[in-house]
């Protein structure tokens, strides 16, 4: 009868990857326990701990806890639980997975921003960031004032429309901030609001225009407080209430959005 053959810990950990602490700890919680050897009371661990450690190793990348996992290696064969498992461990990744791609996207367009400027001021910067991390509760938030198309027609913007809409955003709020407290019917400051609009609706077409149009009524209705948790201002309380005064004024003076 052939024996038995037994491995040291350190033999396991380099066979598996696994390291030494962790298998510790996977016997101090009952997960895989080895004999002991009776005369030195180290772990010596069967060609079955390592069958079941591969097990351990494979439910963990694929994202169940250690508590789940000891629940599942005492099934003996699987059903339709496991598939509900999997089914639900495979949403929360696709979760992650955008979450990272959303994260890479901000940091590219970042860095962007910052090539393309030399410098920007924090606040600014982590305000952009801030609004691209929040962009899909934005677009729930826009779609519960306006139709659906006309917030699809928003975010249809190509990478290129974006960084032109970050770069006017940010020279935008460079020229608030040196303006700020000017008589808001100053030419530079009905110059700066009527290049702002301009720059920023060029970037949709008169499909979109027309459209919007035909919701403008529902401007009214927009709480912005809910806007500022999702998208937070640069503009400190000041230079808010000194901008809103501005755009009323350019919006009056200029009948903007009439035909």
């Amino acid at each position: 009868m052939e024996k038995k053959k037994f491995y040291s810990i350190g033999e396991i950990a380099d066979k598996t990857g696994v390291s030494i602490r962790t298998l510790h700890y996977y016997d101090d919680i009952g997960l895989l326990t080895p004999a002991k050897d009776e005369s030195s009371g180290h772990r010596k661990y069967s060609e079955d701990d390592i069958i079941k450690l591969q097990k351990i190793i494979s439910y963990k990348f694929i994202g169940f806890s250690l508590e789940q996992i000891k629940e599942i290696l005492s099934e003996q064969k699987f059903n339709m639980n496991l598939v509900d498992s999997l089914t639900m461990q495979k949403k929360l990744f696709e979760k992650e997975k955008k979450r990272i791609e959303t994260s890479i996207s901000a940091i590219d367009r970042a860095t962007k921003i910052i090539h393309e400027h030399g410098e920007i001021d924090s606040v600014v910067l982590m305000s952009l960031i801030r609004s691209m991390q929040t962009e899909d509760k934005q677009r729930e938030w826009l779609e519960s004032y306006f139709d659906k198309d006309v917030v699809d027609m928003i975010y249809v913007q190509t990478e290129g429309e974006m960084q032109k809409l970050d770069n006017v955003f940010i020279d935008f709020t460079k020229r608030v901030k040196e303006l700020v407290g000017s008589p808001v019917d100053s030419p530079e400051v009905i110059n700066l609001i009527e290049e702002y609009m301009k720059s920023t609706l060029s970037l949709f077409d008169d499909n979109f225009m027309e459209t919007l149009a035909t919701q403008t009524s529902k401007l009214d209705e927009i709480n912005y407080d809910e806007l500022e948790k999702l998208a937070p201002t640069p503009f400190s309380k000041e230079e808010e209430e000194w901008l809103n005064k501005a755009m009323e004024h350019y919006i009056k003076q200029s009948k903007f959005g009439e035909n």
